[in-house]
């Protein structure tokens, strides 16, 4: 009864207060149980906030290592994944300087907990580290237990197509379950159900179905039908019937999978969804995109309206609950893992609505496939815009904010200094431990600060996660005549494009194949590598391209300006050097006199829609001024070259553009930040790396 739990655990916390000289006030317990209570109970935010009370009241390294976990165990579980590994890690380096004798039992916890959140990330080799890691210490300390470490290898080596030992870890899961526990426990259920997906993948269904209907009874029978462990075995029996072509078995198992997860979500219809204000996980996400799927897949063989339009709203749905998941996340890294693994549902619901729109005629459809188009493209950078907005208009005191920064400035010399130490042939090992601990320090006083932004400004936290897109009539209610948005999203063997003027829009979709991508390929290599290519192969790329990317929807854009919004596959091409003619061999390189689309249209390009209707809705007033950097590269610890002629460039560039060039050990990130809210163009030679998904 955590409601009743709850309750009595307070009145300890009151009588305590009311003890003027308290012998043994070790408080944080009584926080520590409250923050497990909350987590049981599903109130994350409230457990992360009681382990934080319990970390602020005890100073002993044992303790502080057990609450770290437990706050980790709540970064997995929402499938923050990296932030979770910070925090591990820091527990297990705790806990290696514990004197307590208890600590083995934690160390094998967390080095399991570590590995779990490593393969989650695909990073399977180091998941199978920490996974023997945790099985070699358990076994020296004769602490037992590792039955769940045994089949979490078990699926480690099934994704790195090493069966013989996937099927040896999975027999030794069961074993060790059954000797632990007996044959009718929740555990031996589960290791059960994880030697049946083993049989799935492997095509041995009849197996599979044997092995999920033990796990399932097992489940059932000492769990109920409201359990984590209950919804995963049904979701996963639901994937079987996938496989063998059965899409109604397979939604029926999917709807049950919800319902099991869910508390308050007890409809069997398979044409209802549970409400958005559900408290969303990865694995819901996991089976609301399955059940997505398997409507698709039904539609193909019939009622097709009905059997899209219920895929569609599964994938709205689940498209809120990952974005109210990545609204979640400090740290950006997360946000990009979820972003690039999600990228996919947002391209199946273009996908839906533009059928949709073909069956039925309903032009809402494409306002719905470009607010999702929209929704996908650069959310990450939308959401930073924001928060920096909501800081302006929150009133936060410039005390607090510079604090803020100070931290952040602090947290990123201590990464700089991380990175460089790591690059040595021989790092100090002892320097590494103690900057990775003064990193986790920082990190904790910033999440507490950005916690009470939340809290304390109600404007801030508002705007911060207000996730407006721009739609199709306000996007043209800012477009002049001679004005076209033309936006992009491909996937693997389907191109759609808008192409939006002031007052009409359209909405097209082409099948591609390996010519476009190989012409993709060849177009950037030519643009990008340092080496001279074919000409030919320039110019026969340019204008495959044009073919693909121009042409189909030409008729609608002639006499425009275009503002091109490319999909990330695209963003590091150049419109304006397509050829809008077939090549004809010459017997030399003519690059001057070539059919571009720069000689037919004025091109610029936009991150999204979203982003150029707000920087067009601004007042503000532009500074013709150039900023330029071109660093020297010599003796850099990365080898890279230096960049060609960078100083000679940037020198051209200054003389015709009026402003301020810092070039070789002047050309520094201290000069940068002090310099940038002073110029309009910012203009660097320097190397990069991007996330093209998200940059």
């Amino acid at each position: 009864n955590y409601n009743d739990a709850i309750q009595y655990f307070n009145k300890i916390l009151l009588l305590k207060s009311k003890i003027p000289k308290d012998i043994n006030p070790e408080y944080f317990k009584v926080y520590n149980w409250l923050g497990l209570i909350y987590k049981k109970q599903g109130n994350l935010q409230k457990a992360i906030e009681y382990y934080q009370y319990a970390i602020k009241n005890t100073s002993e390294i044992f303790y502080l290592s057990i609450i770290n976990g437990n706050i980790a165990n709540i970064y997995s579980l929402t499938g923050d994944y990296l932030k979770a590994i910070f925090y591990y890690e820091n527990t297990l380096s705790m806990l290696e300087k514990s004197d307590d004798k208890r600590k083995y039992r934690y160390i094998v916890d967390n080095c399991h907990n570590l590995g779990y959140a490593y393969y989650k990330l695909g990073k399977y080799n180091q998941a199978e580290d920490n996974y023997l890691k945790s099985i070699h210490i358990a076994e020296v300390k004769q602490l037992g237990g590792v039955g769940e470490t045994y089949y979490n290898c078990g699926l480690v080596y099934q994704n790195l197509k090493e069966f013989d030992k996937a099927d040896s870890y999975y027999k030794k899961a069961i074993k060790s379950y059954i000797k632990d526990f007996g044959e009718n426990h929740h555990m031996t259920g589960m290791a059960y159900m994880n030697y049946a997906g083993f049989h799935s993948e492997t095509g041995d269904f009849k197996k599979s179905k044997e092995l999920y209907q033990t796990a399932f009874k097992i489940l059932i029978n000492t769990l109920g039908d409201k359990h984590p462990y209950t919804s995963l075995c049904l979701k996963n029996i639901g994937l079987l019937y996938y496989q063998m072509n059965h899409y109604k078995q397979a939604l029926r198992y999917f709807q049950n999978s919800i319902i099991s997860k869910l508390y308050s979500f007890n409809d069997s219809s398979i044409y209802h969804n549970p409400t958005p204000d559900a408290f969303p996980d990865l694995d819901l996400l996991i089976v609301l995109k399955a059940k997505a799927q398997a409507f698709e897949k039904l539609a193909e063989l019939e009622d097709k309206e009905t059997n899209l339009k219920a895929a569609l709203s599964t994938l709205e749905l689940t498209v809120k609950f990952i974005e109210q998941l990545r609204m979640g996340y400090l740290y950006e890294d997360s946000k990009l893992v979820l972003a690039e693994k999600e990228h996919e549902t947002y391209m199946s619901i273009i996908k839906i609505a533009y059928e949709l729109l073909n069956i039925t005629g309903d032009n809402n459809y494409i306002h719905t496939a470009f607010k999702y188009s929209e929704r996908s493209k650069y959310a990450i950078l939308r959401e930073s815009i924001n928060e920096e907005t909501a800081r302006n208009i929150a009133s936060i005191p410039d005390s607090i904010q510079k604090h803020e920064k100070r931290i952040k400035e602090q947290i990123g010399n201590i990464r700089i200094q991380i990175e460089n130490e790591n690059k040595f042939i021989n790092p100090d090992s002892l320097k590494q431990v103690e900057l990775k601990e003064k990193l986790f320090q920082l990190t904790q006083t910033q999440e507490k600060i950005i916690r009470e932004f939340e809290q304390n400004y109600p404007k801030y936290y508002k705007r911060k996660y207000e996730n407006r897109v721009v739609g199709i009539t306000e996007l043209q209610s800012i477009l002049s005549e001679k004005e076209v948005v033309i936006s992009y999203e491909l996937t693997d063997n389907i191109l759609f494009m808008f192409a939006i003027t002031n007052n009409k829009h359209y909405f097209i979709r082409n099948n591609v194949d390996s010519v476009f991508y190989n012409d993709l390929d060849a177009y950037q290599e030519f643009l990008h590598s340092e080496n001279n290519l074919a000409f030919g192969m320039f110019r026969k790329s340019s204008y495959g391209l044009y073919c693909e990317l121009i042409k189909p929807i030409e008729k609608y854009i002639k006499g425009k300006n275009l503002l091109i919004i490319p999909d990330s596959e695209m963003s590091l091409i150049v419109f304006e050097s397509f050829a809008d003619e077939p090549y004809v061999k010459k017997r030399y390189a003519d690059y001057r006199n070539e059919p571009y689309l720069i000689r037919k249209y004025p091109i610029g390009y936009a991150f999204s829609a979203t982003l150029f209707y707000n920087s067009k809705s601004k007042d503000k007033v532009w500074n013709p001024r150039l900023l330029g950097f071109a660093p020297d590269y010599k003796n850099n610890r990365d080898s890279l070259d230096i960049v060609p002629k960078a100083k000679g460039s940037l020198k051209s560039v200054s003389r015709i553009v009026q402003g301020k060039i810092f070039t070789n050990e002047e050309a520094t990130e201290n000069n940068f930040k002090r310099n940038i809210k002073n110029y309009g163009i910012i203009h660097l030679y320097a190397y990069g790396s991007e996330n093209k998904q998200n940059p």
